[in-house]
């Protein structure tokens, strides 16, 4: 604040005193633990001047030296004022003693809320960056607490920005220096009455933020890592498109090569060798998908005649909890007389896959992480089960 808009409500008349008292009485004291921020207060601040003529003085009388120059200085009423104004009164003037004449030593008084404001704003940018980064791969129940997380830390933000602008606006005057001449016998009792806005208490943001930064650390760390492997690798011959899936909730079954492998419903063997089950006849195999969301899955299973092949549902078109029986490309039943089955398959919205640690070189696809199930037949046939919760 310039010093011109200080020194324009200086009012040295006493008959402006009742004016005063109304200023005062439509003004609340400063320091009131009820204050709003943005309110206007008042403190008054009184300087007697009942000195008794010392020797200097009658010596500058008799010298005819003149007047001398003294001064005050008057603070702020507490953190989180700054002085706006003030208003000078006299009581029980004696000689000559003339009007005050202002001089700001210190236009601080908001910088430490600046400070904190800045602090705490940088503070909740990097807690919204990282919830944006675990957001490209949380699934969606979770991506929905992460978007309401992100809001209300934009909220805070908002009024972050707006406290500052307020405060900056509020200039940041908190010690005012005044002076004025008398002559050696003169005295006046001086009052000066300060008015002064109250910027609010902003150790209040401070608490906000640090509840908002450690709510939003705990939702960015139950957001599983990305896997290190795709789901199911880019197809040379079209029949699967270019993907790279991104897979993580920590709800849904998500493997990685060192993570340990999503739970089944299909039973193991059961049999006292502990190797899988051939059967005397070949027998068909289904594929059960539990999950409300469409699968894709690739099945390396044995044939009859002991060769190895793949088949399944590479384009998301296995219905979501249905059981489907799985087909040769030539559109064949597929059937197998032993037990052992490798897949690799993802939901459609990509939020569960089931990859393992068996690496196999499939043409048309290179090579894909697989995950080994061991079955035994039940009711004539072999089923893999996938189960999204």
């Amino acid at each position: 604040m310039k010093l011109k808009a200080l020194t324009k409500y200086v009012l040295i008349l006493p008959s402006l005193i009742v004016a005063v008292a109304a200023a005062e009485a439509d003004s609340p004291i400063c320091g009131d633990p009820n204050q709003k921020a943005g309110e206007i207060c008042y403190t008054e601040h009184k300087f007697p001047n009942n000195d008794q003529i010392g020797l200097g003085d009658v010596l500058g009388e008799i010298l005819g030296s003149g007047s001398k120059t003294q001064s005050l200085v008057v603070d702020r009423a507490s953190p989180n004022h700054v002085i706006l104004d003030y208003q000078e009164f006299r009581d029980k003037v004696i000689g000559n003693v003339s009007p005050l004449t202002a001089k700001i030593i210190s236009s601080s008084g908001n910088a430490a809320i600046i400070d904190l404001l800045q602090r705490e704003t940088q503070r909740l940018t990097d807690a919204k960056a990282e919830l944006q980064v675990k957001g490209a791969i949380c699934s969606p129940s979770v991506c929905t607490s992460l978007q309401n997380q992100i809001s209300s830390i934009d909220e805070l933000l908002g009024r972050i920005a707006k406290y500052k602008s307020e405060v900056v606006a509020s200039g940041g005057n908190e010690k005012i220096s005044f002076s004025y001449t008398k002559s050696p016998a003169a005295s006046a009792d001086i009052r000066i009455l300060l008015r002064q806005r109250y910027l609010g208490d902003a150790s209040k943001i401070t608490e906000q933020t640090t509840k908002l930064v450690d709510q939003s650390k705990i939702l960015a760390n139950s957001i599983a890592p990305v896997p290190t492997t795709s789901s199911i690798l880019p197809s040379t011959n079209s029949v699967l498109p270019t993907t790279t899936s991104a897979i993580a909730n920590s709800d849904l079954p998500t493997t990685t090569n060192n993570a340990a492998l999503p739970t089944t419903s299909a039973q193991l063997p059961t049999n006292n060798s502990g190797f899988p089950t051939t059967t005397n006849s070949a027998l068909p195999i289904f594929i059960e998908n539990r999950c409300n969301q469409p699968l894709r899955i690739l099945v390396r299973y044995q044939r009859p005649n002991g060769n190895w092949q793949i088949a399944g549902f590479p384009r998301y078109n296995l219905p979501a909890l249905k059981t489907t029986q799985l087909e040769q490309r030539s559109g064949r039943n597929a059937t197998s007389m032993n037990g052992v089955f490798y897949y690799i398959a993802e939901t459609a919205d990509r939020s569960a896959s089931w990859i393992g640690n068996d690496n196999f070189s499939i043409e048309g696809y290179g090579t894909l992480p697989m995950k080994k199930v061991e079955l035994q037949p039940v009711n004539g046939k072999y089923t893999i089960s996938l189960r999204c919760s």
